[in-house]
């Protein structure tokens, strides 16, 4: 049969049929997996995408011709092949996205989309608490928890004797976690406290995927909202979590190494955030408006490559780039 007679008796066929067959040869007969190289052909007609992969096959693979056949996959063709190339693929295009991160803000916009992808609320990524810290703002490296919800869960000591955080420092498996649940055996007042505090959010399901960096220091990233999570979506997030603490912690280590300029007022501005002064209250002691207080601030943010006040005064004292 030639060409021409091929194509046509192809393309006649229900396109439901040409979709499936065209995926199938892209999954199992090209050895280039031009899957990879093609996707716009699942974005085209049946006949766009015959077009597209044939002309990929035919420039690609110039040692081998591919037989354009009618018979559907082998009975012996393993689709569970073709998931772990899929995934595989992913996992590739992750690891990539993340290597690629120059600043904590890069981390949160990313973060911030994942989370939204998920169809979650609110994510944090922290280093797991000592004895020395007993408050979630202390700890948190970036997150999009509501500056409020912050305040008010720190104000009721609420990270003391959290079971999230025992199980965390006990055990470095990553866990769904239902807000009720985990707090059935909680005392003190601070299970209904805890449970109202992340109902009202919209954060009562979620993960937790205990990490660590190159030089042993723990962390951990949470995903919250209003379901939990599959084994395969947990294990993919787990990756994820892998590797965008251990790039924070090299985000992290360079700043150390990295002398920042900041100007006598920024630096004001940021000593007095850290004592607990109010944007007003910095521009009454500083002799300044309220407006040039914020865009103080709002300079030594992105300086530090942080995005919100309470990040960027965590980062300066770790950095003793100011002391209160």
């Amino acid at each position: 049969m030639n060409f021409a007679r091929e194509q046509s008796a192809f393309l006649s066929r229900p396109a439901p049929e040409i979709r499936s067959h065209v995926y199938s040869l892209l999954s199992t007969d090209c050895p280039l997996y031009l899957c990879s190289r093609q996707p716009e052909a699942f974005c085209l007609s049946p006949a766009k995408a015959y077009f597209t992969v044939l002309r990929a096959c035919r420039i690609n693979l110039r040692y081998e011709r591919i037989r354009w056949t009618h018979q559907p996959p082998s009975a012996g063709y393993d689709r569970r092949s073709e998931k772990v190339m899929i995934l595989e693929a992913e996992f590739n295009r992750i690891e990539e996205v993340a290597a690629g991160f120059n600043t904590h803000y890069e981390v949160f916009k990313y973060m911030k989309g994942l989370t939204q992808d998920l169809g979650m609320t609110a994510f944090l990524i922290m280093t797991l608490p000592t004895v020395d810290f007993v408050e979630i703002g202390a700890t948190k490296i970036i997150t999009n928890w509501p500056a409020e919800m912050v305040d008010y869960y720190d104000a009721h000591n609420l990270m003391v004797d959290s079971p999230v955080m025992r199980r965390m420092l006990r055990s470095t498996s990553p866990f769904n976690y239902d807000v009720e649940a985990i707090n059935t055996n909680r005392g003190g007042g601070k299970k209904s406290t805890v449970i109202e505090l992340f109902n009202r959010y919209g954060m009562e399901k979620g993960a937790y995927f205990p990490v660590h960096d190159a030089a042993g220091g723990r962390g951990a990233m949470s995903i919250s909202g209003s379901r939990n999570f599959s084994m395969v979506e947990m294990a993919k997030l787990l990756f994820i979590a892998t590797l965008i603490y251990d790039r924070l912690s090299q985000l992290t280590l360079n700043e150390k190494h990295k002398p920042i300029e900041f100007t006598p007022s920024e630096l004001d501005c940021l000593r007095l955030t850290a004592g607990g002064r109010k944007g007003n209250e910095i521009a009454k002691l500083l002799d300044l408006t309220e407006n040039a207080v914020n865009n103080h601030i709002g300079s030594a943010i992105r300086k530090l490559g942080c995005t919100t006040r309470t990040q960027a005064v965590v980062n300066a004292l770790r950095l003793n780039i100011i002391r209160v």
